[in-house]
C-alpha cells in the first residue's frame, strides 16, 4: 500500500469515486465466504486499488496453503506480484482491476518445482490457451482459479466457504468494474461446462475441480459409489438416523436443569422408541420421532393422551430438505468410500486425486452437516398434555418445557426445597438445639415432612443408600443433603438408632461417606431423662461420661464391651475357674438404640455389681495366673529334687480343683517349698564348686613348674583357660532365686565344679610349656582300681611308660 499500490493525493478522489460507483458490483463478489466482503473494506478499499480487499484475501489464503515454507509469502515476493499485475493495466482505464487467476500465472514456476502443482495439470492448463483466442484464454483463466481454489482447506473450522463454482469463479475472474459481467458470467459458466466435456474439469453438484488420468479413476469410482449408495436406502436411512439423533442427542444434552434452591441437577435423556417410555428416575426423558418414521400427529396425540400430569417431553423432527440431505449423504458417503478404497497414496498424481476427493468428502460433510443443524433445528416440542412450546431456539424450547416437566416429576420437592441443609447437618452433629431451624422448621424435628418420609422408610431398617435411592426419586426429588441431613438430625433426637459395621455409632461421627453403608432403624421405645441418668451413673463405673444425649446410645454400646471382656477375663482354663456369665450383657448387646438404654435402666443393679466387681476380678486373674506361670518355671528347676514329687502333687491339687482364684492365695506356701528345695541346693553346688578351686588352685601353687611364673603370667594362663573363682550367689528371696536360676540352671552350676579339676591341669600344662617350651605331655592309662594289688600294678606300669618317655625328652 506504501509502495507498489500508492496513489497520487490529487487521484484519491477519483478513484474513491470510482468504487462507490460500482459498489454493488464490489459487494457481491464471494458473498457469504469468510473472505467476502467486509464493513472494515471501507478503511482499506481505496489504498488496495486496483487489488480488491477480497482478492487480497484470496491471495493471502492461497499463499498460506501453497507455500508452506514462506519464501514465496514474503514481502519480497507480494511485491514483485502486485508490481507485474498493476503493470498489465496500467494503460487501462480506471475501472480495471486485478483478476485473481493473475497469482496462478505469478506462481506456477515456483508450484511446478514444489510439486505443488502437477506437471500434467499445468500443461494441460496452458494448452488451453495455445490459440491465443479469448475464448481460449477465457478458459485457461478459469482453469487456473479452479486449481487455486482446490487447495483451500474445507475441513470443519478451517473451510472459508469459497468454492469452485461458476459464481465464485466469475466473481474472482472479473477485470473490469464497469464492463458486461453478466455475460462474463454466462461465457464462464458456458467454458465450465464446455471443460468438463473434454475431460479437463470434473463436476460434483455445482462444483469443479481439475481431473487428472489418476482423478478420472478415483472420479468413476466415486460415481459408482454414488450409484450403489443411493440404491440403498436403509443405508441412508442408517446413516440419517445417526446423523439425526446425534445431534438432538447434543442439543437435550446441552440443556441442563438446576431445580430449587438446592440446584438439584436434572439432566435430560432422548428416548427414540416406537412407543413413549414411562418417565422416572432423578432425570427427565424426551421423546424424540422423526418425520421419517412418524407422523406429527401421533407425536401430539401421545402428549395430548398423557395430560396435564405428565413429565414427558415429547419433540418431533419434521421431514426437511429431504432431498438435499439424502444427495449430501450420498456424497459424503461415496466420497469416503472412495478414499477407503485407494487408501494413502505415495505418487504425485494419486495424492492430487486423493487431495481432490479429500475435499469433495469435506465439501459434502459441511453441507450434510449444515443440513442436520437446520433440520434439527426445526424441531417441535410438547408438554404433556399437548402444550407446545413457541421459542425461537430449539434449545429454548427444551429448557422451558423441561423446567416444567421437572415441577411434574418431583411435585413433593417443595419439602426439601431449602438451600441450608448442611448448615442443619452440622448443627446435628454438634448436638445444638433445633438443628432445623435454618431450613426454617421450628417444631419436634420428627413432624417435618422430609424427617416423616425418611422415619417411615427406616422402621425395619434400611441402610443410608437405601433411603437415599428411594427419597431422591419421583415423586420426591430430594437432594442428597437434605435427605442425609434429616438421618443425622432424627439420630441426634433419638428417633433413629445408627449402626455402622454392626457397631453403633453417634449422629457427630456420621458423614457422608459414612451414611451411605450406615443402617438406620426407626426407634419404637423412648427413655424418660431419669432413666437415662440411672444409665449414665452405670456408665461412670467405667469412665465413661456422654456430654450430650446422643452420646448415650454409643458409649452405652462400648460399655457393654467393655463389661463383657471384664466377665470374660473373669475365669477360664484350668487352674482358673468358669468365668462369670456374661448372657445377659450379650443380650443387651443385641438390642439396637433406646433399647440398650431402657433395658440397662431395668436391669441397673445386676449390670452396677458386674461393672463393680468384674474388673477386680479380672486384675486378680490376671496377676495369680503371672503368678502360676512363675511358680511352673521355678518348678522346672526342682523337678528331680527330693521332696518334689509332694510338692508337684499340691501343684496338680490347685490345677484339677481350678482353686487358683481361692480367697486365700494357694501359691506363696507352694513357692516358699520350692525355694527352699532349691535355695539349699545353690547353697550346695557353690560351696562344692568353691571348695574344689581352693584345692586346684593350691596344688597349682605347690608346683614346681607354676611357682616359675610371675604372678601376671599366672593369671593370664588361669584366664585362658578359664579358671575362676565361682561367683556368689543371692539365695535370700524367692525372686533372686529364680534370676539365679535363669542365668544359670542348677546342672550347669554342677558341671561348672566338676570341671575345675581339668581346668586346672589345662593351666599347668601351659605352664610347663612356657618354663619348658619342649616338655610334653602325655597320656597315662585309665582304669579303675579296688585292692592295694590294683594299685601297685598300675603304678608299675605307670612308671615304666613314664620312664620310657622321659628318655625321649622332657
Amino acid at each position: 500500500r506504501k509502495v507498489s499500490l500508492r496513489k497520487k493525493p490529487a487521484a484519491i478522489p477519483t478513484v474513491k469515486t470510482t468504487i462507490e460507483s460500482h459498489g454493488g458490483e464490489i459487494a457481491r463478489h464471494l458473498q457469504g465466504t469468510k473472505i467476502g466482503p467486509r464493513t472494515s473494506d471501507d478503511k482499506t478499499i481505496i489504498d488496495d486499488f486496483p487489488l480488491l480487499p477480497v482478492r487480497r484475501r484470496f491471495w493471502e489464503e492461497c499463499f498460506r496453503q501453497i507455500d508452506a515454507a514462506g519464501t514465496k509469502s514474503q514481502l519480497r515476493s507480494q511485491l514483485s506480484i502486485i508490481h507485474d499485475a498493476v503493470g498489465k493495466l496500467a494503460n487501462d482505464r480506471l475501472t480495471a482491476v486485478i483478476p485473481a487467476d493473475a497469482l496462478y500465472d505469478s506462481l506456477k514456476a515456483y508450484m511446478l518445482g514444489t510439486g505443488v502443482l502437477l506437471r500434467e495439470i499445468h500443461e494441460r492448463i496452458e494448452e488451453l490457451g495455445v490459440p491465443g483466442t479469448e475464448a481460449a484464454t477465457l478458459a485457461k483463466r478459469i482453469a487456473s482459479l479452479v486449481f487455486l481454489i482446490s487447495k483451500l482447506p474445507t475441513n470443519l473450522g478451517a473451510d472459508l466457504g469459497v468454492r469452485s463454482s461458476a459464481a465464485h469463479i466469475a466473481d474472482l475472474l472479473i477485470s473490469d468494474l464497469a464492463a458486461d459481467n453478466h455475460l462474463l458470467r454466462q461465457k464462464v459458466a458456458e467454458t465450465l461446462e464446455k471443460l468438463v466435456a473434454t475431460g479437463l474439469l470434473m463436476k460434483v453438484d455445482d462444483e469443479y475441480r481439475m481431473q487428472t488420468r489418476a482423478g478420472s479413476e478415483w472420479l468413476a469410482t466415486y460415481n459408482k459409489k454414488q450409484q450403489e449408495i443411493r440404491g440403498s436406502e436403509p443405508k441412508i436411512q442408517e446413516v440419517r438416523n445417526n446423523l439425526i439423533y446425534a445431534a438432538i442427542d447434543e442439543a437435550v444434552r446441552g440443556v441442563r436443569i438446576l431445580q430449587g434452591l438446592p440446584k438439584e441437577p436434572r439432566d435430560l435423556s432422548v428416548d427414540r422408541d416406537a412407543t413413549p417410555p414411562t418417565p422416572g428416575g432423578r432425570g427427565l426423558t424426551v421423546w424424540v420421532r422423526d418425520g421419517w418414521a412418524a407422523a406429527e400427529k401421533d407425536v401430539t396425540s401421545a402428549a395430548r393422551k398423557a395430560g396435564a400430569s405428565s413429565s414427558l417431553i415429547y419433540a418431533f423432527i419434521p421431514k426437511a430438505y429431504a432431498d438435499d440431505l439424502k444427495t449430501a449423504i450420498v456424497n459424503a458417503e461415496a466420497a469416503n468410500s472412495t478414499l477407503e478404497t485407494y487408501g494413502p497414496q505415495s505418487e504425485a498424481e494419486g495424492q492430487e486425486a486423493m487431495r481432490a476427493t479429500t475435499s469433495l468428502r469435506d465439501s459434502a460433510v459441511a453441507n450434510r452437516n449444515r443440513l442436520i443443524r437446520d433440520i434439527v433445528g426445526g424441531t417441535k416440542v410438547w408438554l404433556g398434555g399437548g402444550t407446545e412450546q413457541l421459542h425461537t431456539s430449539l434449545a429454548e424450547k427444551l429448557r422451558v418445557a423441561a423446567e416444567a416437566a421437572v415441577v411434574r416429576q418431583f411435585p413433593q420437592f417443595a419439602a426439601a426445597d431449602k438451600a441450608s441443609w448442611d448448615v442443619a447437618m452440622k448443627r446435628a452433629k454438634e448436638g445444638t438445639d433445633k438443628p432445623m431451624d435454618p431450613v426454617g422448621h421450628t417444631g419436634a424435628v420428627e413432624t417435618h415432612a422430609v424427617c416423616v418420609e425418611v422415619l417411615n422408610r427406616t422402621a425395619t431398617g434400611a441402610t443410608g443408600s437405601d433411603v437415599r435411592s428411594q427419597l431422591q426419586d419421583p415423586p420426591f426429588g430430594w437432594p442428597k443433603d437434605a435427605i442425609d441431613a434429616a438421618l443425622v438430625v432424627l439420630v441426634g433426637a433419638g428417633h433413629l438408632s445408627a449402626k455402622l459395621n454392626n457397631a453403633p455409632i453417634a449422629a457427630a461421627q456420621l458423614d457422608q461417606n459414612k451414611i451411605t453403608k450406615t443402617i438406620f432403624t426407626r426407634e419404637t421405645k423412648t427413655i424418660p431423662m431419669s432413666d437415662r441418668l440411672k444409665v449414665r451413673g452405670t456408665l461412670a463405673k467405667l469412665g465413661l461420661k456422654p456430654k450430650s444425649n446422643d452420646e448415650d446410645g454409643p458409649l452405652a454400646a462400648d460399655f457393654l464391651k467393655k463389661l463383657a471382656d471384664f466377665g470374660r477375663r473373669t475365669g477360664g482354663e484350668e487352674p482358673l475357674p468358669s468365668h462369670q456369665s456374661v448372657v445377659f450383657v450379650e443380650d443387651i448387646q443385641r438390642l439396637t438404640g433406646v433399647e440398650i438404654l431402657a433395658e440397662m435402666a431395668a436391669r441397673k443393679v445386676d449390670i452396677d455389681a458386674a461393672a463393680d466387681a468384674w474388673p477386680k476380678l479380672a486384675d486378680l486373674t490376671d496377676t495369680r495366673l503371672a503368678a502360676w506361670n512363675d511358680l511352673h518355671k521355678l518348678f522346672d528347676h526342682a523337678k528331680s529334687e527330693p521332696g518334689a514329687a509332694a510338692i508337684n502333687a499340691d501343684i496338680e491339687a490347685i490345677r484339677t480343683g481350678r482353686l487358683l482364684l481361692e480367697s486365700s492365695d494357694p501359691l506363696p506356701p507352694i513357692r516358699a517349698k520350692i525355694a527352699e528345695i532349691l535355695r539349699k541346693r545353690l547353697k550346695e553346688t557353690h560351696e562344692d564348686h568353691r571348695q574344689t578351686f581352693d584345692r586346684e588352685v593350691k596344688q597349682l601353687a605347690a608346683s614346681s613348674i607354676w611357682s616359675q611364673l610371675p604372678s601376671d603370667k599366672q593369671a593370664a594362663i588361669l584366664a585362658e583357660v578359664g579358671l575362676r573363682e565361682p561367683d556368689a550367689v543371692d539365695v535370700s528371696t524367692d525372686a533372686t532365686i529364680a534370676a539365679a536360676l535363669a542365668e544359670r540352671p542348677i546342672d550347669s552350676r554342677r558341671n561348672a565344679a566338676l570341671a575345675v579339676p581339668t581346668l586346672a591341669g589345662q593351666a599347668l600344662r601351659k605352664a610347663a610349656a612356657t618354663v619348658e617350651p619342649t616338655a610334653r605331655s602325655i597320656a597315662i592309662e585309665k582304669t579303675t582300681l579296688r585292692t592295694g594289688d590294683d594299685v601297685r600294678e598300675w603304678a608299675k606300669r605307670a612308671e615304666s611308660q613314664l620312664l620310657e618317655e622321659v628318655k625321649k625328652g622332657p
